[in-house]
């Protein structure tokens, strides 16, 4: 198995148990410790899982000889673990506010937390589509729809949910975002020893 190959796969791996504790953490939303325990957890396995996963993008990107497979990971990358790290430092904006401020804030910058996740998927979603053009693997492909499918639709159902007070609406999305998460692992182990399906 070629190096780009195992990197994609455990990279993989622990992107997966990163979507996973976060789809968890919101189980847990009333015991700040167990969050805050969750959150540090999500962003060790993202910042692990998107490096290996970076550096295995970036050996295809050598051997296809197309840049915006690397690019567009890394992108994604940077964005998506910024928007991990927005929600720990977060709380240092509802310092003096009222009450009905703070709630306000807190949705703001839940929704632009969400953007940044969408916009993130999107980069990835052309990363994944230029591998699946170059490998043949088409499960780059669904992966990469299902990312942007999941992250638009927590978008909107976060929108709804704060209306309406159903916190776990938004799971709905995440569960996009779980599966797509499988098809990444199960793509990377698709790929050919040489890199290309003939």
């Amino acid at each position: 198995m070629s190096a780009m190959k195992i990197l994609g796969v455990i990279g993989s791996i622990f992107v997966f148990l990163g979507v996973l504790i976060n789809f968890l953490t919101t189980f847990y939303l009333t015991d700040d410790f167990i969050v805050l325990c969750m959150y540090i957890s999500l962003l060790v396995f993202f910042i692990v899982g998107i490096i290996l996963v970076t550096i295995s993008t970036s050996m295809l990107s050598k051997q296809y000889g197309y840049s915006g497979i690397f690019n567009h990971y890394l992108t994604f990358g940077i964005v998506w673990v910024i928007a991990i790290i927005i929600p720990l430092i977060s709380p240092f904006l509802f310092t003096g506010l009222t009450v009905d401020t703070a709630i306000w804030v807190i949705f703001i910058v839940g929704l632009i937390v969400r953007c940044m996740y969408a916009a993130a998927a999107e980069f990835l979603s052309r990363s994944f589509n230029a591998i699946s053009s170059y490998s043949k693997v088409g499960i780059f492909k669904i992966s990469g729809n299902l990312y942007v499918s999941g992250a638009l639709l927590i978008i909107v159902l976060y929108i709804v949910a704060s209306f309406l007070n159903a916190v776990y609406l938004p799971l709905i999305g995440a569960i996009f975002l779980l599966v797509a998460s499988i098809l990444q692992f199960v793509a990377f182990g698709l790929l050919p020893k040489e890199g290309v399906r003939v």
